[in-house]
């Protein structure tokens, strides 16, 4: 039976091994460890481990040669392996000008090699090259404490989840709204400052996006400090990796409390106002002149015509201003010079039928002037026909009895006050 090749197994293992002698004399070196240190057997073998290999004088913190020979001290003294924790000991590059060296990171096994007597003959050196996952572990940490530090300069709330929804991150404005220690929302516990009537809409929106990574978008109410629920503007958007698939959910809070209570305030007061108009008949049409936009409400009671029929107005309720189309160009100054002088921003008009000015042509415009001239003339031919019809009751009054004459009475009023321009 042939003897093994020692030699050729020692340099085909894929740890890097280096035998030292009890004084630190490096006598043998595998393949990779000649790789790993860039250097070859001609270069290191008889020599000093701590000469060939000392501390980098660049880096005033370096402690891989206490470290080192320490480690190798107390496997002499306790005749037992020594496992050496994580070690930044940089290595010299040999291509490169005197006195450069390369970062390194490396996880240590110094092991005792005993010899007939029982004596510790050698020290086999080995080690694990975590060069390059130390590297990327601090840069990800890095990235993170600039994420930390720019989400915490942040005036909205910031928060993170990994793909399977767990909530791993909020900033600091998040635990200063809430009241609660940091850390208190970690995990799954992130509803329990929701109000409880959202919190079921809010778990579905949630779970649908994780599932679909369709981006997040919901409106809740979140429990501040002084036990207030404000109204909350939720966002999130997956940030995915170069293959597509979702590493992380990175969302916001934004506080729309204020707009919340304003908008409903808004709504309150316009519908006391459409209620008081409608009771009143009476509707109105304001016409924003920087914006060039016209607002109408909806209140047509008492029109003897439709406006729906009327060229070049529109019937509707209030409108907002991007739906309406501006008026054209050769009428704007026009109708701006027949504005009074009242209000320097807009114009308002109280008429029976509710109407908006939509596109204003001078044809509208002169159409409107009709219009409005027909219905001041069915006032004034109403108000005569009751006058006449008063006169006459009270005619017969005074000569059949002395019954107190009636008082005049009017019906729905169909006043109308516009603005147009004049035919080109």
């Amino acid at each position: 039976m042939v003897d093994p090749d020692f030699q050729c197994l020692f340099d085909a293992t894929p740890i890097p091994y280096l035998v030292l002698t009890p004084d630190f004399t490096m006598m043998a070196a595998n393949e990779a460890r000649l790789r790993a240190t860039m250097t070859t057997r001609e270069q290191i073998l008889g020599r000093n481990l701590f000469e060939v290999f000392p501390d980098n004088p660049n880096d005033p913190g370096a402690t891989g040669v206490r470290n080192l020979r320490a480690s190798l001290t107390r496997v002499l003294e306790n005749r037992c392996p020594d496992a050496m924790a994580l070690q930044k000991y940089d290595i010299p590059r040999r291509d490169a000008a005197e006195g450069e060296f390369e970062v390194r990171y490396w996880k240590p096994l110094n092991s005792p090699v005993f010899g007939p007597t029982g004596e510790v003959a050698y020290i086999i050196h080995s080690v694990e090259d975590v060069t390059e996952h130390i590297l990327k572990q601090r840069a990800v940490e890095e990235s993170e404490a600039r994420f930390r530090l720019i989400a915490d300069a942040m005036p909205q709330m910031v928060w993170s989840a990994l793909p399977d929804g767990y909530h791993d991150y909020y900033n600091r404005q998040h635990y200063e709204f809430a009241g609660m220690p940091v850390g208190a929302t970690i995990g799954d516990n992130w509803g329990s400052i929701l109000h409880p009537d959202d919190l079921p809409r809010t778990k579905t929106a949630w779970e649908h996006s994780l599932a679909t990574g369709a981006p997040y978008e919901i409106e809740y109410r979140l429990r501040h400090r002084s036990g207030e629920y404000h109204w909350m503007l939720a966002r999130a958007l997956p940030i995915r990796n170069q293959a597509g698939l979702i590493e992380r959910w990175i969302g916001t809070c934004t506080d729309i409390h204020a707009q919340k209570v304003l908008r409903a305030q808004l709504q309150d007061a316009q519908l006391r106002l459409e209620g008081t108009l409608s009771a009143a008949e009476i509707g109105t049409w304001t016409w924003d002149i920087q914006a060039d936009r016209v607002y109408a409400d909806c209140n047509s009671h008492g029109c003897s015509r439709s406006p729906s029929r009327m060229p070049g107005v529109a019937h509707s309720r209030p409108i907002s201003p991007p739906s309406i189309p501006t008026t054209s160009r050769r009428s704007r100054p026009i109708l701006r010079s027949r504005l009074p002088p009242a209000s320097p921003t807009s114009t308002s008009s109280a008429c029976a039928c509710a109407t908006a000015v939509s596109g204003m042509s001078m044809r509208a415009a002169k159409s409107i002037s009709t219009q409005a001239a027909s219905l001041r003339g069915c006032r004034a031919s109403s108000s005569t026909s009751r006058n006449r019809n008063w006169r006459k009751k009270r005619s017969n009054a005074a000569s059949s009895s002395s019954r107190p004459s009636p008082t005049p009475t009017s019906s729905a009023s169909c006043s109308t006050v516009t603005t147009a321009a004049s035919s080109r």
